[in-house]
């Protein structure tokens, strides 16, 4: 080994001080919190890189930077090239954000990188990935929490020019690698430091891949480890780059992510993003390319809501950071679950540019048991129930659990089982689908000493904060019971009754008496009764739970059958009811006020329908009137074409140069003749001067004119055919030859 490379191997034992842009200072983590890590960002300056590729890896540095979870974290980003013309491979300055760092501290992080991320040329401008790595490796020194060194690149290793490597340029290239495999790899691998490559043009993906497997093992909640991968992208444009970074850094870090497709903001323009946080998440980061600082970003909330960019609202607690740069990311506690809202408006001078936008997210899930017996004896058989919870509640949809795995594994003398957590309404699962994970352990005959029962979950984005419950095993009670609870949702200020069944093998009655625990608010639920009598044999009582009206919500707790004798608990189980508040009055009384709204409707419908009846009952549109002289029809007949209830005309009266009657159309209210309907099947009509209307069969025969001899008149439906003689001739009657009429 030469002597320039005896100072690399010395290099990853020491962090140099000199250009450190750290901020903040350590706080410790609490329990129920995302892990925090240690983080290294190695970003490419090679000369190779043009602006543009300079300003997307700048870009992805932030988005990684500043999207990151835990405020714990320690998170260092770095620029490197290759050693020439007096500079070293890797840059002096470097921004560094320390455990504890605040919405202020973030935002220098943004700004030492948009400064100090550049592009070198000439001498040094080639690609030493020995030093990069060594840099990132000697940075990541926190053995109590996860390393990630994640490297962006757009060549291949190239130190040529670099005479601390060797005599020529093949003996440098040579040494460099031999330093990599026998000297860098190694030392990540024993400090358990991942390597994730990001790769994008012509890069080396084969040594890439090869610093990714000779790194360390990555680990999630479930325990079991796998390998880091390099990615490896066409180009450093557009949105691939920075999802593809924040893809490799959630597998990473174990998060779960959603991604928006990305969409071109034009000048002046607006557009809208979502994302999707899970109910599951008890801590998320929505982190923004929006390409130019001037560009004004706002998010709402599943319910609509603007969410703020400090403090706390509807239990959420907010902090922007990055908002003066292109990247800017908005960090939520406890945030709400569904499709977050992210509102993006260009000012009118700027280009057109691609933006995007992405969550980040993880749930704490806190896995609580529930024993059944708690103190079982040994060789018994016990029920473990657990419902998992986040940092603030209890979850109780189970579609909200849907991809995730839970299990349980019991320990101590004799044993070591780990068995399938299950909501399968099978075995020891009393219902399924509500969100309650069943299994069963049976301790050993000769059991002793204390047993401990663990739970874990897995699926994308879950961390367990593990709560293990030891219990020594108890003597064989004489009472054993079983509890059944009815876990559907209850209103508050109401009661429901479950049953209690006993089998005491004991030749005398037992006392017992059923107690609360652990509720989420004191007071919440009552049992009655008190106390029972375990008779010998086997029996069952019934109770009842009365919820308050002052709580709602998840009610939490344990309910216990107790000895009250000796205090032993004989059964244990779950509570596990969502209390709903009491409906106001509209909701009480919705089932009545809508049986009577049905009726007011069908009520207003007869009406209507009477109405319209009625209407169409007295409109004569579509009658015809035909006049009649000694049985034979004459032209013209007149046609009722409106929707009318009266129908006036008048009959003309023969006169020089008319030898016959005819009917002729008038204005209404002359005073002609007036036809009215009586019903569906005869039509009144009012002749002047007649006391009363003459009525006219609408399928009988013409009816005869008093006033008019040998005159009739018939009315039919337009449908029917006006007959020609098929109504019979009125009589005629006697007529005296000076009649003007003949």
């Amino acid at each position: 080994m030469t002597r320039a490379s005896s100072a690399r191997v010395v290099l990853l034992a020491v962090i140099a001080c000199a250009g450190v842009f750290a901020v903040a200072s350590p706080a410790a983590a609490e329990e129920g919190e995302v892990q925090p890590i240690d983080l290294a960002v190695a970003v490419d300056e090679s000369g190779s890189l043009s602006p543009a590729d300079i300003a997307q890896e700048k870009a992805a540095a932030a988005i990684i930077a500043l999207g990151e979870l835990s405020p714990q974290s320690r998170i260092t980003v770095f620029g490197f090239a290759s050693r020439g013309s007096g500079k070293a491979a890797i840059e002096s300055d470097r921004c560094v954000l320390s455990p504890g760092a605040g919405a202020a501290d973030r935002e220098t992080m943004s700004q030492c990188i948009q400064q100090h991320i550049n592009r070198r040329e000439g001498d040094g401008s080639d690609t030493d990935f020995v030093a990069a790595l060594e840099q990132g490796i000697s940075v990541l020194t926190d053995n109590d929490r996860p390393k990630l060194l994640m490297l962006l690149t757009d060549g291949q290793l190239d130190v040529r020019k670099d005479s601390d490597y060797g005599p020529d340029a093949d003996a440098r290239q040579q040494h460099a690698i031999e330093l990599l495999r026998q000297h860098v790899l190694p030392t990540a691998k024993q400090r358990d430091v991942q390597v994730w490559p990001l790769g994008f043009g012509s890069v080396d993906q084969g040594m890439l891949q090869e610093f990714a497997a000779g790194g360390g093992r990555a680990e999630c909640a479930d325990g079991k480890e796998f390998t880091p991968e390099a990615r490896i992208v066409q180009d450093a444009g557009g949105a691939r780059l920075l999802q593809a970074m924040q893809e490799a850094f959630a597998k990473g870090r174990c998060l779960g992510n959603s991604f928006a497709d990305p969409e071109t903001l034009r000048p002046g323009g607006d557009i809208t993003l979502e994302v999707t946080i899970p109910a599951i998440a008890t801590d998320g980061t929505i982190t923004v390319y929006k390409a130019d600082p001037g560009v004004r970003v706002t998010y709402l909330d599943p319910d609509g809501h603007a969410a703020p960019t400090s403090g706390t609202a509807d239990g959420s607690t907010f902090e922007l950071a990055g908002n003066s740069g292109t990247v800017e990311a908005l960090r939520i506690r406890n945030p709400k679950p569904g499709k977050w809202t992210v509102q993006l408006k260009a000012p009118s001078g700027i280009e057109g540019q691609l933006v995007t936008a992405s969550a980040l997210w993880q749930g704490v899930l806190r896995s609580v048991f529930v024993l059944d017996p708690p103190s079982p004896a040994p060789g018994q058989t016990f029920t473990v129930v657990m419902r998992p919870h986040t940092r603030s509640a209890e979850i109780t949809d189970p579609k909200t659990l849907a991809g995730l795995a839970f299990s349980a594994r019991l320990t101590g003398s004799g044993v070591d089982t780990t068995v399938a957590l299950l909501d399968d309404g099978k075995g020891p699962d009393a219902k399924a689908n509500d969100a309650f994970y069943s299994a069963s352990f049976q301790l050993p005959a000769n059991a002793s000493g204390q047993y401990t029962v663990r739970g874990s979950a897995s699926g994308p984005g879950v961390a367990v904060d593990e709560h293990a419950q030891t219990f020594t095993p108890g003597k064989v009670q004489l009472v054993n019971a079983q509890i059944a609870v009815d876990r559907s949702d209850a209103v508050a200020g109401t009661s429901r009754s479950g049953k209690v069944q006993l089998n005491n093998t004991d030749t005398k009655p037992h006392e017992v008496r059923l107690v609360l625990k652990d509720l989420n608010t004191s007071g919440s639920v009552s049992v009655s009764p008190a106390t029972a009598t375990a008779a010998p044999g086997k029996s069952e009582f019934t109770y009842s739970l009365a919820f308050s009206g002052g709580a709602t919500g998840p009610s939490g707790g344990v309910l216990q059958l107790v000895d009250a004798a000796s205090n032993d608990v004989i059964a244990n189980t779950p509570l596990g009811v969502t209390v709903k508040p009491q409906p106001g009055p509209l909701e009480k009384y919705k089932w009545p006020l809508i049986a009577a709204g049905v009726l007011l409707l069908v009520a207003a419908i007869v009406v209507v329908a009477l109405v319209v009846g009625r209407v169409r009952a007295a409109n004569l549109r579509g009658l015809q009137f035909t006049l009649y002289h000694n049985g034979q029809p004459l032209l013209p007949v007149l046609d009722v074409e409106r929707s009318v209830s009266r129908f006036e005309f008048d009959i003309r009266i023969p006169t020089a140069g008319y030898d016959l009657a005819a009917l002729q159309s008038v204005e209404p209210g002359t005073g002609g003749y007036l036809a009215r309907l009586k019903d569906q099947s005869t039509v009144l009509l009012q002749h002047p001067g007649g006391p009363e209307p003459l009525e006219i069969d609408l399928a009988g025969p013409a009816v005869e004119l008093p006033h008019l001899p040998q005159y009739a008149i018939a009315a039919r439906r337009i449908a029917q055919q006006i007959p020609d003689s098929g109504i019979p001739a009125p009589t005629a009657p006697t007529v005296s030859a000076a009649d003007p009429y003949l």
